[in-house]
């Protein structure tokens, strides 16, 4: 019953913003592990979660080197056949959605207020304003033309 107490609708909407911003950087990861040409130049870099606080997260630039692979019909071979690929784990990034699915289902178990507050009411008007990926997953008053 304290813990209930304490998880305000603030803090509830602060940890789904950051679960859902480190879903959305995981999941770009995955979809880019085989991404060797980027606007940019060169191949994909993988984005890293580096620090969350207040719902809002830092997302930077993973500083790796590629990994070479040789293939020299690949249409981004260098001149020696070498084709550079994104340096991280597709498994790992794999685990880390895993986890964040874990806090996900923890997070709307203990969620301060009844569902349907997502359809009506205005609990959440402060939550769509400060903390955009929650507002783009929940806000379903918008989504149903409300």
């Amino acid at each position: 019953i304290s813990f209930a107490q304490d998880y305000t609708t603030e803090l509830f909407c602060q940890d789904l913003n950051i679960i859902l911003q480190k879903v959305q950087v995981f999941s770009q990861n995955i979809a880019n592990h085989q991404t060797t040409r980027t606007i940019e130049g060169g191949p994909y870099k993988k984005k890293v979660v580096t620090e969350c606080r207040d719902g809002h997260c830092k997302i930077v630039n993973d500083s790796s080197a590629p990994i070479l692979k040789y293939d020299p019909n690949h249409p981004d071979a260098n001149s020696n056949g070498y084709v550079a690929f994104p340096n991280f784990s597709v498994q790992e990034q794999m685990a880390k959605l895993i986890k964040a699915q874990n806090a996900y289902d923890i997070v709307i178990a203990a969620m301060p207020i009844k569902p349907q507050a997502l359809l009506v009411g205005r609990k959440f008007k402060s939550c769509f304003e400060n903390y955009a990926f929650f507002k783009e997953q929940f806000d379903f008053k918008t989504y149903l033309g409300r």
